[in-house]
């Protein structure tokens, strides 16, 4: 953040262009403008690291279907085919006996 203060401070000021300023920074000029906008709109608290996470995912899982698919798992795991396994583990393999 320090970095960001002290570019903007410096677009403020109006010690050189932008060019200039950003090339000094070692940032680009988008960037520049970005962290520009952002302080004249919030002030300083603008030029904080900002989540890049996505705030809504759509393809998320509710819990009560992660419930339900835990339970389709068990029960087919019950009902045939992983029966080469113990039933603590997890991806339905067979195991080989020994060294070959």
């Amino acid at each position: 953040m320090e970095l960001r203060m002290r570019l903007v401070n410096a677009l403020v000021a109006e010690e050189d262009s932008m060019t200039a300023l950003c090339a000094e920074y070692g940032v680009s000029r988008k960037t520049g403008y970005k962290w520009l906008r952002q302080f004249r709109a919030e002030g300083p608290a603008g030029l904080t690291e900002r989540s890049r996470t996505p705030h809504m995912v759509p393809w998320a899982v509710t819990q009560a279907q992660a419930e339900a698919i835990v339970g389709l798992r068990r029960h087919s795991a019950r009902a045939g085919g992983r029966r080469n396994c113990a039933p603590s583990c997890w991806h339905g393999r067979r195991h080989s006996t020994g060294w070959r």
